[in-house]
């Protein structure tokens, strides 16, 4: 009865007592879905195909299907219920990126900042003023300062031009002797090794040669800087922001250590198992490498910037960064809104049904929120989904595999225990934090 009425609460939460924190409601409004739909069907028309004249695309159909394309990213995120729509974390967002513009004396189309509930940390410009940033980011970032380089980073993207020419460079690229060689070459071989292959060939186009890939981000990084010091209280926290990017593990507010999931995983109806700790071997299977988000991208190819100590490398040369003393910027408006983009996401991982990652983050937060009620309610939804996964054998939809070479000892060290419990212990479990 108990595991009914939490069930029941989650849904209906949002209407409760002001002391506790509501999460932003998922179900978007028919007006918002029109104000979203109708703002990138206006965007799609102005940026016609004499914008691309100069740029002599050979085949004028790869703009037609980019606009298609971008329409459809914004339906799937409805779909999917990934898009996060909220008046006042927007406001704050889109404030920033107006500051930026004005105090460049910038003389750039309408622009608009919309948010993502998707969990990987990342910000991306979709072209003619359209930029998505996943809440994600913002557990990581520690001041305002932050926020504005990645802000001003991505609308270099969008003043140089960058997916324009690369539009032209895929278009010449498929019509190249190579391309067309290799394209026959790799249909052959999928014949025999399946469709991943073909996939796997088309991909490096679609995602460019990484080559100029580093060269896009190198030259959004300099003039992006060159925005982000008109307002910055200090310049270094261009390269802290960068430094914040380089990260395919879920995120982690606190490194958890062994003690910490010895007394979480120990209840009175059930002691903790020191084998529980034990690794093993990867499974075939990894969700973290296979999961696409509503992007159409799996994480590590969205792991488009160069390497990060390059990055910041050139910072450091082209500015006097490095001499500056760094100064506090912790307002409480900034905290606030931090603060609240990291319960939000907690609750993303609920809404995408990443339910290994949200229990791990929930344990966190449970160091940083002691006895906090939204949290509590988290844990116990993740912990249900968990067992119920298991005893449907559906449990590596929604869990990550152990991967010692990209996971930090902390996740992969949870992970091995939540491998390790079975069906019952995981009930077990489960119906303690549900009913305590």
């Amino acid at each position: 009865m108990k595991k009914i009425v939490l069930l029941l609460f989650i849904h209906f939460f949002i209407f409760s007592a002001a002391q506790k924190y509501n999460p932003v409601d998922t179900v978007y409004t028919v007006l918002q879905q029109k104000q979203i739909k109708d703002f990138v069907a206006e965007k799609s028309a102005n940026m016609s195909l004499l914008n691309f004249t100069s740029l002599k695309l050979s085949n004028k159909k790869i703009v037609k299907n980019f606009l298609s394309e971008r329409r459809k990213i914004f339906d799937e995120m409805i779909k999917q219920n990934t898009l996060f729509i909220d008046e006042e974390s927007e406001r704050y967002i889109q404030n920033l990126l107006n500051e930026i513009i004005i105090k460049n004396n910038l003389d750039v189309p309408s622009t608009k900042v919309f948010l993502s509930r998707e969990t990987q940390p990342n910000a991306i410009s979709l072209g003619s003023g359209i930029f998505i940033v996943n809440i994600s980011m913002f557990c990581k970032i520690n001041s305002d300062d932050e926020i504005t380089f990645i802000l001003s980073h991505e609308l270099a993207h969008q003043i140089l031009k960058h997916l324009e020419k690369s539009l032209v460079r895929n278009d010449n690229l498929q019509n190249s002797e190579l391309y067309k060689v290799n394209l026959k070459t790799t249909k052959k071989k999928s014949q025999t090794v399946g469709i991943g292959a073909i996939l796997e060939f088309l991909q490096h186009y679609q995602y460019d040669d990484k080559k100029n890939s580093r060269s896009q981000e190198i030259q959004a990084d300099s003039l992006g800087f060159s925005y982000f010091k008109t307002l910055a209280r200090d310049r270094s926290n261009a390269i802290e922001s960068v430094k914040k990017l380089d990260s395919i593990n879920p995120i982690e507010l606190i490194k958890l250590e062994e003690d910490h999931y010895r007394k979480f995983f120990s209840t009175p109806n059930q002691k903790f198992n020191e084998d529980w700790l034990e690794l093993y071997g990867n499974g075939d299977y990894n969700y973290s490498k296979s999961k696409q988000n509503a992007l159409g991208f799996d994480a590590d190819s969205l792991r488009t910037h160069p390497e990060i100590i390059e990055r910041i490398r050139l910072l450091k040369d082209k500015s006097d960064i490095s001499l500056q003393k760094k100064t506090s910027q912790e307002n409480k408006h900034f905290l606030n809104f931090k603060n609240k983009m990291i319960k939000e996401t907690l609750y993303a991982h609920y809404v995408l049904k990443e339910y290994g990652r949200g229990l791990y983050f929930t344990l966190q937060m449970e160091q940083k929120y002691p006895n906090d009620e939204f949290v509590i309610i988290m844990r116990g939804l993740f912990l249900e989904k968990l067992y119920q996964a298991r005893k449907d054998h559906t449990y590596k939809r929604f869990v990550d595999d152990v991967d010692y070479n990209h996971q930090t000892k902390s996740y992969y060290q949870f992970l091995a225990i939540l491998d390790h419990l079975s069906v019952s212990e995981l009930q077990k479990l489960s119906s303690y934090y549900i009913n305590n």
